[in-house]
């Protein structure tokens, strides 16, 4: 009898939200939905309304029903808005890494094609000054045979002489050598080095658009003291590499299909489709991804890997005590535990502009109605910086210590907060106290018009 007795009811609020419903899907909905409760548990409009039309309903009943229609509407409506103000803000943020990528992806290639057509005059240039010089040249004129006989001759006597002459004044000059200086050694010969012969740049094969990319590259390390600082690599050309934006390095070795060697010592590794995808430098070794976003995340879960390792350490060393010698002539001297140092800061992730906004917050649950006013409790809370917050005119700054993932932060004094996609604060747990926090003033008014007991 209590089952039929709640379906009756059910169905009662369901007709009441079709009749005040001012949308006509929303009304359609409640009615087909009501029908069908009614069908299945074969009741009648009678059974749910009695005898009389529904219209001779109790005021008070109707006026609760319509009240709690006009409730669940405004709810549904406050979703649909901060649904689509949520849709918004992440279009405005895809619209801008867009424009950003497409930016720099025309910026690199503008470069490219300045330096092809640089690369084209130059050879053009130099094509045309050695045709220049080839056409200037002009032959030998033909001479007879007694020409070039007589030629020859007076060639071969003007050798011979010079010859004789150079044959005497090395004689002398030795002479003069022994003479003077009898027990050195004789002047040895100065030996001209060859020129060097150029080898071919080095190459990378299956160079493309795509090669050109950015690239930000993590340590692996997770004890690296620059874990957070992120390295970035770039090909200059299809033979030359340039990191963290200085002059290109010319690739000097190819130690494998995949591994090439810069003129510094570093080492880089490609994929298949000739993208950076590992790098190897002062003594640590780095992977390569595509976005800054992804590299952050990478370098943050190192560093709370690291911060984890760091905890245990530190506990460790907290609960060790030394053995100590007992001696009978000397006292012995306590041993006392090494306490752990402050952790240090963690970055709140996404952090900007909007997140250093005060956030009026709401203690939850203090809301109450008296009459017209509504008495309800407040705090304002708001980022010092990207590792600090505090709240009101309290000059306490909290560090974050710990990031607890899905936009939960641990602070220093054991409270929480949850920040958005923005970084903007939504919640801040205390040990005794939940606080609900909202952008501006309108934000709080309404939800106090919605959750305040009527």
């Amino acid at each position: 009898m209590n089952d039929k007795i709640k379906q009756i009811d059910k169905i009662r609020k369901l007709m009441a939200l079709a009749a005040q419903s001012s949308s006509e899907g929303e009304s359609s909905n409640a009615f087909n939905r009501a029908r069908r409760y009614m069908a299945a548990y074969g009741l009648t409009m009678e059974d749910v309304y009695g005898k009389a039309s529904p219209s001779s309903s109790s005021t008070a009943e109707t006026e609760r029903y319509r009240r709690e229609a006009e409730a669940a509407r405004q709810q549904a409506e406050n979703e649909r808005r901060a649904r689509q103000s949520a849709e918004e803000k992440n279009a405005r943020y895809e619209a801008e890494n867009k424009k950003s990528r497409e930016e720099e992806f025309f910026r690199q290639q503008a470069e490219q094609k300045a330096r092809e057509q640089r690369q084209t005059q130059e050879a053009e240039s130099q094509r045309n000054a050695e045709e220049k010089q080839k056409a200037g040249a002009t032959p030998p004129p033909q001479r007879s045979l007694f020409e070039r006989l007589a030629e020859e001759k007076n060639t071969l006597g003007v050798l011979g002489a010079a010859a004789f002459i150079i044959f005497l004044a090395w004689g002398n000059t030795r002479n003069e050598n022994q003479t003077s200086a009898p027990n050195k050694s004789p002047t040895s010969q100065t030996m001209v080095p060859a020129e060097v012969s150029k080898s071919d740049p080095i190459v990378v094969p299956g160079y493309s658009l795509k090669s050109q990319s950015m690239r930000y590259c993590v340590s692996n390390d997770i004890y690296d003291t620059n874990l957070k600082d992120i390295r970035q690599l770039q090909f200059g050309s299809n033979n030359s590499v340039s990191i963290d934006g200085n002059t290109a390095l010319q690739i000097t070795e190819k130690i494998s299909p995949a591994i090439y060697r810069l003129l510094n010592g570093d080492t880089i590794t490609v994929s298949s489709d000739a993208v950076i995808s590992n790098f190897s430098g002062e003594g640590h070794t780095y992977t390569c991804y595509g976005t800054m976003k992804h590299a952050k995340r990478a370098a943050m879960k190192l560093y709370n890997k690291y911060q984890a390792s760091l905890e245990k350490e530190r506990a460790a060393a907290a609960r060790y005590i030394p053995p100590v010698t007992v001696q009978t002539e000397q006292p012995v001297t306590p041993v006392h535990p090494v306490a752990p140092s402050r952790p240090d800061p963690i970055n709140v992730y996404e952090y900007s502009a909007t997140s250093r906004d005060h956030r009026r917050c709401l203690v939850e649950g203090s809301q109450q109605r008296q009459g017209k006013n509504i008495n309800y409790k407040a705090q304002i809370f708001f980022f010092l910086s990207p590792t600090e917050v505090s709240y009101g005119k309290n000059p306490t700054r909290f560090r974050v210590v710990a990031s607890e993932g899905n936009g939960m932060y641990k602070l220093e004094n054991g409270d929480e907060i949850s920040v958005d996609v923005f970084g903007g604060l939504t919640r801040y747990f205390g040990k005794k106290i939940t606080y609900i926090c909202f952008r501006n003033p309108q934000e709080l008014g309404q939800y106090l018009e919605m959750n305040t007991p009527q």
